[in-house]
């Protein structure tokens, strides 16, 4: 990897969520989006942004579309203050979107190093995450 190492993995972890949320049938959002939504200058521009429609019939037979609406956050070292701090942003400027707040620390053989992080073990956070 060059340049910052942390930043490299943080990359690759966004990258890899993506991924498995296009598996999972979302589409992703350009995150310049976010700036355009609520009009106005924000601190952070979110990790991903994602959707995916569903459709189901109510009691009465007719056609509901539910579309579900997230943003994801991978945090190499999340504090609560930093946490707090993006579900303040995200509540408060996006209405209707769920924000999931990924810890990478939580990835099996990441306290050991990234040496030890297998892809399935990245699989297992995600699946456990998202």
């Amino acid at each position: 990897m060059n340049g910052n190492a942390g930043s490299d993995i943080h990359q690759y972890l966004i990258s890899a969520a993506e991924v498995y949320l296009r598996s999972k049938g979302y589409t992703i959002k350009d995150r310049s989006l976010y700036q355009a939504l609520i009009g106005l200058k924000v601190p952070s521009i979110p990790d991903l942004m994602a959707t995916k429609r569903e459709s189901y019939r109510d009691t009465r037979g007719r056609r509901r579309d539910v579309i579900d609406a997230i943003i994801v956050e991978v945090e190499m070292k999340p504090t609560k203050a930093s946490i707090r701090k993006k579900e303040k942003q995200y509540s408060e400027n996006l209405v209707g979107w769920t924000l999931i707040i990924l810890d990478a620390r939580g990835i099996r053989g990441m306290r050991q190093g990234w040496d030890n992080v297998t892809m399935r073990a990245i699989q297992d956070w995600l699946q456990a995450g998202l």
